[in-house]
């Protein structure tokens, strides 16, 4: 004996109208009480206030029923589910109105169960002033995709572009093709930054003296391995610094032990007189102890450093250092800014492409 519970749709998204279906395997009528909520929950705080160990939900309903629903808040609710056999007994009473005359219900089972209903968060992509939001669905472990036909709202989904530029990053198709890709187990999706950047280290210190790919190897500007191992903000943000500097210098052939350092003071890059890779640059977002600014700055160094190796500032492109890139938010991170850092980036999906290459290339604005 026991009552099954599922929400229509399945997930149910917090926020938003669903249904509990309820149905009792043996009984015949089914009460739901709350006895735990996510914190500031409607019944999170009418359970504080009442100091009961339980809040009713849903006073009785027959087996069978969808009953309209809305979670204000999302997170894991634990719900008591009670099954009855009600009109077990025949009606008593003596008169029209005896108490007496309610049909009886007869306790069958009770039995609690958790429900998730989905929590929608936001993230930051791309580089001040061009930036947008990520937003996702958070079911349990996982980041689910939502529909508009099925939840009201689509997620993965790249919304609020602060500037034009921004606005053509957010519509590229290989944009949002990295955005759906995110759905999936949260952790494995988001990675460790503590290994994107040891082996970030690991491969831009290689790609200084890679044979035959510079004209002079770079002996200035490793990276101390001291930074390898950074599992918490503070490390990461100073590991990030490090690289982030030694990357500057190295693309702009700039010797930070010449006297005056600049640009141009080295030759690691002289193919064809060419002497600096001014073309790959960062795009200028620094690190800080923020872990969202930490990982947008971490997909810039990443972009960077991926156009820098295949640049032709080098005598041959160096195929022998790339990055091993495991976190799917990253990789949409990357792609994101790889639209900002195009003169013309790709043409969104029913876009002109006159209006791409203008915007990024020429700074225009929608009229």
């Amino acid at each position: 004996m026991s009552v099954t519970i599922a929400t229509i749709p399945s997930p149910a998204l917090a926020g938003r109208a669903c249904k509990l279906s309820l149905t009792a395997s043996t009984g015949n009528f089914v009460k739901v009480w709350c006895t735990d909520a996510p914190r500031d929950s409607k019944l999170r705080l009418a359970l504080e206030a009442s100091g009961a160990s339980r809040v009713s939900v849903i006073a009785g309903v027959d087996s069978g029923s969808e009953v309209d629903f809305t979670a204000d808040k999302g997170g894991a609710y634990v719900f008591l589910l009670e099954e009855f056999e009600k009109g077990a007994t025949d009606y008593g009473g003596g008169y029209e109105g005896d108490p007496n005359a309610a049909p009886e219900e007869e306790l069958l089972s009770a039995a609690s169960t958790t429900v998730h209903f989905a929590s929608a968060l936001t993230c930051r992509l791309g580089v001040p002033p061009d930036t947008a939001e990520l937003l996702v669905y958070v079911h349990d472990d996982d980041i689910i995709p939502t529909t508009d036909q099925t939840h009201g709202v689509q997620s993965p989904f790249i919304r609020n572009p602060a500037t034009p530029k921004a606005k053509v990053a957010a519509d590229s198709a290989v944009v949002r093709a990295a955005a759906a890709a995110v759905t999936g187990v949260a952790t494995t999706r988001l990675g460790s930054v503590q290994s994107e950047l040891d082996n970030f280290i690991t491969q831009f210190n290689g790609h200084l003296v890679e044979s035959g790919v510079h004209s002079a190897d770079d002996t200035d500007n490793a990276v101390s391995l001291a930074f390898l191992g950074a599992t918490n903000p503070e490390g990461q943000k100073k590991a990030l610094t490090a690289l982030r500097y030694a990357l500057d210098h190295h693309m702009r052939n700039d010797n930070p032990g010449a006297t005056p350092p600049g640009t141009g003071t080295a030759v690691y890059h002289a193919s064809g007189g060419l002497e600096s890779d001014l073309a790959n640059l960062l795009l200028n977002i620094s690190p800080s102890n923020d872990q969202a600014t930490i990982f947008s700055s971490l997909a810039d160094a990443a972009r960077a450093y991926t156009a820098h190796t295949a640049s032709t500032a080098h005598d041959v492109a160096d195929t022998g250092n790339p990055l091993s890139v495991n976190s799917l938010l990253l990789t949409l991170h990357i792609k994101f800014n790889e639209q900002l850092a195009a003169y013309a980036p790709t043409t969104p999906p029913n876009e002109h492409a006159a209006k791409a290459t203008l915007v990024n290339g020429g700074g225009f604005k929608e009229a």
